[in-house]
């Protein structure tokens, strides 16, 4: 059976083609009857878009810096020409930067360079200009006007960016706040005057306020002119008087900068949009967005990770201790903190090559070439990337676009565009761009298939979340009537029997109120697909899959109970999208529902690359009453079951193993209440083999947890959990990781060490030499009781706890007055 992403995609395609013809034509649009005569955006059903002249829907698939290759073509009409049907045949419908006078038809954005104006170029050199300084903003103040005068009546211009990667504060270049920037000025620049005005009037002209909050010993505010350095390094100002000076000063600069360029570009372009500054996504204070969303109609960003979802040390210490937006959720986190809707300026998947392409050899100097080996991403990779990056663009319903960058290769930097420097495309990266530029509007106008919760309540790593209904894909499929129904007779088949033996020691009760229907074996009317089985069951039924093996991804929109005929042989091998990144075996959307008796594994196998699949085993989300029971869960990506937003969830008696991508859990729970773990066997994962955060009232007894990467259990902002009775062994770095829990009670468990696997290549064999039982982090009301703790113990068991005080980390400690002096049997 052919994958149904694949049949969505050349259905869809076949009716586009068929509805406009086989020329170029805009992804499907829908009127919204506002005809403006200019692009405008708006709100529609909670899905944000843009708004093209002509009152359709637009949501923005872009391509920058469309210019003629030096290697092809004279005339340039004729590049032009060759350039305008690939564009066309791709389904690019916007041109960001680059000769677009050449392309009247395609709408476009204008990119300011008004930092430029205070000779700041090259993003290496990312000041940001003297915006207190009457005469840059009279200098840009007429640039504005002059571009305005050419584009003011263009109903092809989408709107305008001011500027591109500026510095807002602390990155991975320097280590300087904007206060900082400032400060370091010439005395006679408008800047330095500003910022010693401020802080005059921040402490009243206090001087010894002054200097106590800022760790300096001058006699006047005066001196503050003559000094470049101040007594505090701003990033390492964590509260009190100077962190408050850091805030507000940046949010002055802000105010100033956004509060001048939306005045001057509404006075000299009233009919456009502001598309804000393009930030460069690390490093933008919380300020910083706030009053840019105040001044814009739409928030520009770049941003080049590599895996959206990816855990990075670098962008943790950045969040950290710079304090901007964390990588976790940080699509949602700048529309939750900015109002506006989001339109990425900037991404792609390039090349890896040994040398950095913007320091040139000295040995070739004279040709301005860099000479180095090229590690170049395959074209299915870069497909890959694509499809997964505007995938997530796609479906979230605050973004109202993305720009590829770039059109073409450059010479030191290969592999790299969507043509290479002789303007011959990439078929394969661009065949895939074709695919979903063509479904743009529909998949956006789905959007809604996931709203993501409260801050307070946002996952802990999913940033990238990707329904699979779009993947296996009923729901988009039932939409356009194409669903295919399958009449079966079941009339002469046996019903399930009201107990199925399922481990050889629990029976899962199964409740016939509803239709049974079989998959497999050799009945008459028995689907040969799990999923068509799903799709014609209603709440209450149940589906019985004989023994084989079922290569497909499922979807489980209905309450509903699907029973394996025996967990060792009724095998669920999802299916690779065509690899794409972040997909489950399984993905359940609906309440009352039990998976039980089945290997769920991925096919094809697991991949150990930093970058590559992140197959889930089973994905639930905002469900209510769903079992998880005497399933094999083996060789998957990051996750063997993944809840989050759920309620009454229970998982017992199922085997997990061999989970070793970035973020590989036997089972990680978020945001999630009222669950029950028990009688489970994890072993040889990543990051842990339970993983809970943001959840409360959690049992969590009898399972077996060993041979973990990191560690066994992992407690972040958990509250009311239970930990009784199970088995955490030989797991590498740390037994348990607790931090800022309450009311948690762990006893009768036994912590081990004892490395007695003689496999060479197993996790269980690299014990770390600085293991600890616990890691605790400000835990209250943690109680700890008779635990077994690696070896016989008379007396109290002595467990270091760190606090936090105003951002500083303290020792404190916990006991476990009485623990065991043998292990437990579990």
């Amino acid at each position: 059976m052919q994958n149904r992403y694949h049949q969505l995609i050349i259905i869809t395609t076949i009716i586009l083609l068929l509805i406009n013809g086989i020329g170029y034509t805009a992804p499907a649009r829908t009127s919204t009857s506002m005809t403006s005569g200019f692009f405008s955006i708006q709100e529609i059903d909670d899905v944000w878009w843009f708004i093209d002249p002509e009152g359709e829907k637009f949501f923005s698939s872009g391509i920058s810096f469309v210019d003629p290759s030096q290697f092809c073509y004279d005339p340039i009409t004729e590049w032009a020409n060759t350039t305008l049907d690939q564009l066309h045949d791709l389904r690019f419908n916007t041109i960001n930067g680059g000769a677009t006078d050449y392309f009247p038809d395609i709408p476009h954005i204008y990119k300011f360079k008004l930092k430029q104006l205070a000779g700041e170029n090259g993003w290496a050199h990312r000041r940001i200009p003297d915006v207190f300084d009457p005469i840059w903003q009279q200098h840009a103040r007429q640039i504005i006007n002059e571009t305005a005068n050419k584009y003011r009546n263009d109903s092809t211009l989408i709107g305008y960016q001011t500027d591109n990667e500026m510095k807002w504060g602390p990155d991975i270049l320097d280590t300087d706040t904007l206060l900082e920037v400032f400060f370091q000025a010439k005395p006679s620049t408008a800047g330095k005057q500003q910022v010693v005005q401020f802080l005059r009037e921040q402490y009243a002209e206090d001087v010894t306020a002054f200097n106590h909050a800022w760790n300096m010993c001058i006699s006047s505010f005066d001196d503050l002119y003559n000094l470049t350095t101040l007594g505090r390094i701003g990033w390492l100002v964590l509260s009190g008087p100077a962190k408050s000076d850091i805030d507000i000063f940046s949010r002055l600069v802000a105010y100033t900068y956004f509060n001048f360029t939306s005045t001057a570009l509404k006075q000299a372009d009233p009919h456009h949009l502001n598309l804000g500054v393009r930030f460069f996504f690390q490093g933008v204070p919380f300020e910083v967005l706030e009053e840019c969303g105040r001044h814009v109609d739409v928030i520009s960003m770049n941003y080049y990770r590599m895996n959206i979802q990816t855990f990075d040390p670098a962008v943790k210490i950045m969040q950290t201790i710079f304090r901007c937006v964390s990588s976790a959720n940080w699509m949602y986190d700048y529309y939750n903190i900015t109002k506006k809707p989001l339109l990425i300026s900037e991404y792609s998947f390039d090349e890896k090559i040994d040398v950095f392409p913007l320091i040139t050899n000295p040995a070739l100097s004279n040709r301005g070439l860099v000479l180095s080996t090229i590690h170049g991403y395959s074209q299915e990779q870069r497909a890959e990337y694509f499809e997964w990056y505007a995938t997530n663009c796609l479906l979230r319903p605050y973004m109202v676009g993305h720009v590829w960058f770039t059109y073409r290769d450059k010479l030191n930097v290969v592999n790299y565009g969507i043509v290479n420097i002789w303007d011959e495309p990439y078929e394969i990266l661009c065949n895939k761009m074709k695919q979903i530029n063509t479904l743009a509007n529909i998949m956006h106008n789905n959007a809604d298939a996931y709203q993501p919760p409260d801050k307070e309540t946002q996952p802990l790593l999913t940033n990238t979340y990707i329904p699979s209904s779009l993947y296996n894909t009923s729901v988009l499929i039932k939409n356009y009537q194409l669903h295919k129904n399958i009449e079966t007779n079941h009339q002469d088949i046996p019903r399930i029997p009201d107990h199925i033996l399922i481990t050889g020691q629990n029976s899962i009760p199964i409740n016939h109120n509803g239709s049974t229907r079989y998959v497999g074996g050799s009945g008459p009317g028995n689907y040969t697909q799990i999923q068509d089985a799903i799709n014609d069951s209603k709440n209450g039924d149940s589906i019985y899959v004989y023994t084989g093996t079922y290569n497909e991804t499922l979807y489980i929109p209905t309450s509903l109970q699907l029973i394996g005929e025996n967990c060792s042989s009724t095998i669920i091998s999802g299916l690779f999208i065509d690899d794409i990144l972040d997909h489950s075996v399984i993905t359940i959307v609906s309440d009352d529902v039990l998976i039980s008796g089945f290997t769920i594994t991925s096919h094809g196998g697991y991949y150990l690359d930093f970058y590559q699949r992140t197959t889930s085993g089973i994905d639930l989300f905002k469900v209510n009453n769903c079992s998880i029971n005497g399933n094999i869960f083996h060789q998957l990506g990051n996750w063997g079951i993944r809840a989050r937003l759920v309620t009454n969830f229970s998982c017992t008696d199922n085997s997990f193993s061999v989970m070793l991508n970035k973020l590989g859990c036997g089972i990680m729970l978020d945001s999630s209440a009222h669950i029950t773990l028990a009688n489970n066997s994890i072993s040889e994962v990543t990051v842990a083999c339970i993983w809970l955060a943001r959840s409360n009232h959690i049992s969590i007894s009898h399972n077996n947890l060993a041979s973990c990467l990191y560690s066994g259990i992992m407690l972040d902002r958990t509250t009311s959990v239970s930990i009784t009775n199970n088995n955490i062994e030989k797991n590498i770095h740390t037994g348990m990781i607790i931090q800022n829990t309450h009311d948690t009670a762990i006893t009768k468990n036994n912590f081990l060490t004892t490395n007695t696997h003689n496999n060479n290549n197993s996790v269980a064999s690299m014990i770390h030499p600085y293991y600890r039982y616990i890691l605790a982090y400000d835990t209250s009301d943690t109680i700890f009781h008779n635990n077994y703790w690696g070896r016989p113990r008379l007396l109290p068991k002595l467990i270091l706890i760190k606090k936090t005080l105003n951002d500083i980390r303290l020792p404190g400690f916990n006991i476990d007055p009485t623990p065991a002096f043998t292990p437990f049997n579990i």
